[in-house]
Parts: C-alpha cells; structure tokens; sequence
C-alpha cells in the first residue's frame, strides 16, 4: 500500500482478480481504503493534528518541549506567553503525499494547558506575589 494513501481511496491490482471464464486471463482486483482512526492524531488531507497539555509555568516562561509525531517524539519550541488552545506548526510532519512521498503535510499542535487544581502553600505564595507584581506594573 503506497504511502499517503486515505480513507475511501481504491488500488487496482492488475491480473489479481477473478478468473475469466473458460481459461481467459484473470480481472484485476480492486482493493478499497479504509484507514483507522488514532486515539492521539487526527488526519486531515496530508495534516495531521493534536493536542499537547503544558503546564501553566511553561506557557508562561516558554521551553522546549516534547511531542509525539507520526514519526516519533519530537522538541518544540514553546514561545513565552503561550496562551491555551495556541496552535504551534510543525513543518513536513504530516502524511506523506500519495504518489509525491517526498512531499509532506504538517503537524498542528493545539496546546492544552493545564491549571493546577490545588497549589502548595509556597506555590499559592508565589502566584499571589506574581498578581502584585503584575497589578504594580513591575514588568
């Protein structure tokens, strides 16, 4: 199966298929496609798209960070003040293009980022210091 191949797409297999009648020479088998879905990455054309969940400090600093690819884990850069629901691009991390395997789609990532539910009393300190800070105008 050729690589960019989707969903509702046919190969023909020559010669593959029924026999002819009284000896003649076989059909061709048509094979359709139906790709499976992914839990974590969501096909769209050559594009592939997920979700990464950050924490709070990271989107507020920016780091790199890991994200899983169709190819394996790669690093992002996560810019400083990255707000929730910030899609990031990663160039030609998408599906290969059918027939043009060199040519490639790219990978969105939507960044989740996560709000801690209970903070530590020095954690709570921090944050209330960062609000006074930020209230002050001491950027």
């Amino acid at each position: 199966i050729p690589k960019g191949v989707d969903s509702g797409q046919r190969l023909r297999v020559r010669s593959e298929g029924n026999a002819a009648p009284k000896g003649g020479q076989s059909g061709d088998l048509y094979v359709f496609i139906t790709v499976q879905d992914d839990k974590q990455f969501r096909r769209e054309g050559i594009d592939i798209y997920t979700e990464l969940t950050v924490s709070y400090i990271d989107a507020i600093l920016g780091r790199r960070v890991k994200t899983p690819t169709i190819d394996g884990e790669v690093e992002v850069d996560l810019p400083a003040g990255t707000q929730p629901g910030t899609t990031l691009r990663i160039e030609g991390k998408g599906v290969p293009k059918l027939n043009s395997p060199e040519v490639r789609g790219n990978q969105y990532v939507k960044m989740i980022v996560e709000i801690p539910k209970k903070l530590s009393k020095q954690e709570r300190e921090a944050v209330l210091k960062l609000d006074e800070l930020s209230k002050s105008g001491a950027r």
